[in-house]
């Protein structure tokens, strides 16, 4: 894997860590807080989701990143880091009702960010994909071959061209002779 997916990475599987040492509570948070309108995850599911963000990254298995994805994972890198001394805290500090909505924010913020750069897959069950579509992919090779066959019949024919070109052009020199 990239190494700075492999950062990323990391700072996911830090927050995920955080959060289960701070509450081994198994109550929603809202029956923690007492706060009607946070969401009613337990501090295990809000664990769970950078863990699953960093299982999605991991399973791609990525090695290569373009310059600007690099500069973008960085970026995703420092936005989760930041989490850790702010927003994590404050989540299990008395504070639930502020802290939850940025930590969901930014962690929906890092799910998108992430579909974007993985976005393409390579499918290896060819059944996955829309029958149509299988159709034209399984037809592709046969086409490809044709265009290949007829390729040294048009330079067959362009070379006669050039050459009754090149024949019309000498024809007055030819005939003031």
């Amino acid at each position: 894997m990239h190494h700075e997916l492999e950062e990323l990475c990391t700072a996911l599987s830090s927050i995920s860590t955080s959060i289960k040492n701070n509450s081994r509570d198994t109550r929603s948070m809202t029956e923690i807080s007492g706060a009607w309108h946070i969401a009613t995850l337990t501090p295990i599911d809000l664990a769970e989701i950078p863990d699953q963000l960093l299982q999605s990254i991991k399973s791609e298995d990525v090695k290569n990143l373009s310059e600007q994805q690099t500069l973008k994972v960085k970026a995703l890198t420092k936005t989760v880091m930041a989490l850790q001394p702010t927003i994590i805290p404050q989540l299990f500090n008395g504070n639930p009702s502020t802290a939850m909505s940025p930590f969901m924010d930014t962690m929906n913020y890092i799910s998108i960010s992430i579909i974007h750069l993985l976005s393409w897959k390579t499918i290896k069950d060819k059944s996955a994909l829309p029958q149509n579509e299988l159709r034209r992919l399984e037809s592709t090779p046969s086409k490809i071959n044709t265009l290949i066959e007829g390729t040294s019949d048009l330079e067959n024919k362009i070379s006669k061209i050039n050459d009754a070109y090149s024949a019309a052009e000498e024809l007055p020199t030819t005939l003031d002779f």
